[in-house]
């Protein structure tokens, strides 16, 4: 028998009624993301994608799916699938500006960035501090995820304010038309010709300075959003390691956060190693 929601969405018995708004955070195993990535893929190909994102509705959708799959399953549209949607269309948009710049490139077999040479590696950090927990790390889903998102609007699009600033442009300068115009006295020439540069310069620089505050608008979201990322991956890698407890998981995650340079070391090792190095962290030895 299935149960019908406040929004009419038919779901199985088992799953709950309403989410834990307290329990954003929430450990993910790996059969729920695939169980989530392949209900992507189907939405996807079942039209309810569209051309900057998903239809309203997308999420209970995914929720109603997941819960087929998963009967018992506490996953909910709000905020676990949103939570983890946005987390993985961040990761997606960092891998894909990363193999654009010279020097990256892709691991098919081991679904990994490769970088050239390490100063490559130590410059692109300094502009994009988060990306330092992302090289060593596997992304299998990669592949999916460029069906999934590959078509979306990169994320912070101008919204037309640089588009509109430009059409400012044009209308605040006088075309090369007009000022090609005859006049009968060369003096009104100069002083026509003056008056347009005066304006299109007076247009470019209310351009330059709308542009310059939206991109530094741009850039504080962005580096919020990453620093979001980073912890969320630190905290899902060592909530990995056999036998955690959620306390250590929490103090070793902080500790790792904190210090670049082991936070490097942890995601360069293999699972056996980060587990060896979690309890050297926690003994103190580390």
């Amino acid at each position: 028998m299935n149960l019908i929601d406040e929004e009419g969405t038919s779901k199985p018995r088992g799953c709950r009624a309403k989410a834990d708004k307290n329990n954003s955070r929430r450990t993910w195993s790996q059969r729920e993301e695939e169980v989530l990535v392949n209900a992507l893929r189907t939405i996807v190909t079942t039209g309810w994608k569209c051309e900057n994102g998903f239809r309203s509705g997308y999420l209970n959708q995914l929720e109603s799916i997941m819960c087929k799959q998963l009967p018992n399953t506490d996953i909910k549209a709000e905020p676990h699938i949103n939570s983890k949607i946005h987390v993985w269309k961040k990761n997606y948009g960092s891998l894909v500006a990363m193999m654009g710049k010279s020097g990256f490139g892709w691991d098919d077999a081991r679904c990994m960035i490769t970088v050239d040479n390490q100063d490559i590696w130590n410059e692109y950090c300094k502009i994009n501090s988060s990306a330092r927990t992302m090289r060593y790390k596997s992304w299998p889903f990669f592949t999916a995820w460029r069906e999934i998102f590959g078509k979306d609007r990169a994320v912070g699009n101008d919204n037309g304010v640089i588009g509109d600033n430009v059409k400012n442009a044009e209308v605040g300068g006088t075309s090369t038309a007009s000022q090609k115009k005859p006049t009968s006295s060369g003096k009104k020439r100069k002083n026509r010709n003056r008056e347009a540069d005066d304006g299109l310069t007076e247009a470019v620089n209310t351009f330059c300075d709308t542009a310059k505050q939206h991109l530094g608008e741009l850039s504080k979201k962005l580096f919020v959003d990453y620093d979001e990322v980073e912890r969320a991956a630190v905290f899902e890698a060592v909530g990995k390691v056999p036998g955690i407890d959620l306390n250590d998981q929490i103090c070793v995650s902080d500790r790792l956060v904190e210090n670049p340079k082991k936070m490097d070391l942890f995601f360069s090792l293999p699972a056996d190693a980060r587990a060896r190095m979690v309890g050297l962290m926690l003994s103190g030895k580390v």
